[in-house]
């Protein structure tokens, strides 16, 4: 995909966020790239690399002819030992046998991933964009390497990165998604690694799991896992252990607004499932309030009160920027902006762009 750069109001504005499109740009107008972050600790370990050495006291053999009922009950002892296969290698074999009946996102589609398609348009494989650093994000992400994968679940009509919803028919863009990717990622520049940077990482948590298997022993930046809230139960128990850090896109809190604007059933218990998921895992979590113009009445002030109930640090997005091909068509206003901002303190909730809760983060 190319960068697409568009100008509103005497600013630049660039999807996506690439240091490597954003550079050239502003040095030939003799301007410098500004940005804020946040990095880990050097001694910071991700929770990947720690999953991938712990090991369930079963080997290959035995577990490939377990059942499913039998490997969850392997899984979910909490019980490991000096030999067998890996934490991370039973997570696989866990999704292989639910790719038959998928059930991974609130669609629930039931189909066989091996044969068929579900309503993401995709079956087995994964295919992806490296978009290199960006910068777009918050600073305790920024730079992060951002690995773009072709497909989502949703279809929003809003959507920025629908360049990335286009998997039907067999048409086939980007790279095959593989091991191969950890040689493409600038770790002197990178904070973080985020799947996905568009598209949503759900429909490709086996490949992406698949990939983590294969990443170097050395590798020790944190991941970053930033999808909708439409994940199921099975989705979030797999990827614990996995993710340093969530980041949930929350747009509605109103299943109408939800289904007309994004194609997507029952949204308000599908996201109250991930929610409810997310205390139990480990790991940090944020939530992304992506403030739509219209929609504080029908939807921000029930996200307020979902999220007034959990520990989740917030980040208020509110630069909607339409085409005339979306809806909605028109820029958030500045009193939508302020009211959001009042919602957020009125409620106590934990600003991750305000630097006293930013600066802490990864301690």
């Amino acid at each position: 995909m190319n960068c697409r750069m568009s100008v509103r109001n005497g600013r630049i504005k660039f999807y996506p966020a690439s240091l490597e499109y954003i550079e050239p740009v502003l040095r030939s107008l003799d301007q410098q790239v500004k940005y804020e972050s946040i990095r880990p600790t050097a001694s910071f370990k991700p929770l990947f690399q720690q999953t991938k050495r712990i090991r369930v006291g079963i080997t290959c053999e035995r577990a490939q002819s377990m059942s499913l009922e039998q490997l969850w009950q392997v899984h979910d002892t909490g019980l490991y030992y000096s030999s067998g296969i890996t934490l991370l290698d039973l997570k696989i074999l866990i999704l292989e046998k639910l790719y038959l009946v998928c059930c991974l996102c609130g669609h629930n589609c039931q189909i066989n991933r091996y044969k068929t398609k579900g309503k993401c348009g995709l079956g087995l494989e994964t295919f992806y964009e490296n978009q290199n650093s960006l910068v777009g994000e918050e600073a305790i992400i920024n730079p992060t390497a951002g690995i773009a994968l072709f497909g989502c679940e949703w279809n929003c009509s809003f959507c920025h990165a629908s360049d990335y919803l286009n998997v039907e028919k067999g048409k086939h863009e980007g790279a095959l998604l593989s091991s191969s990717i950890w040689s493409q990622i600038n770790y002197k520049r990178c904070n973080t690694i985020m799947f996905s940077s568009a598209g949503n990482p759900t429909p490709h948590v086996i490949n992406i799991l698949k990939v983590l298997r294969g990443a170097p022993d050395n590798m020790n930046l944190p991941m970053v896992w930033n999808s909708n809230s439409y994940g199921t139960k099975l989705l979030w128990k797999i990827v614990n252990g996995l993710v340093d850090c969530y980041v949930i896109d929350l747009k509605f809190s109103n299943d109408n607004c939800a289904q007309y604007l994004s194609g997507c059933k029952n949204h308000n218990s599908y996201t109250l499932e991930t929610f409810n998921s997310l205390i139990k895992s480990a790991g940090r979590k944020i939530i992304r309030w992506l403030l739509l113009p219209g929609h504080l009445e029908c939807c921000g002030k029930n996200i307020m009160n979902m999220l007034s109930k959990y520990d989740f640090y917030v980040s208020l997005v509110d630069g909607f920027s339409p085409s005339n091909k979306m809806k909605p068509n028109r820029l958030n206003t500045d009193a939508e902006k302020q009211r959001a901002k009042d919602m957020i303190e009125a409620h106590h909730l934990k600003d991750i762009n305000n630097p006293i809760h930013s600066n802490t983060f990864w301690k």
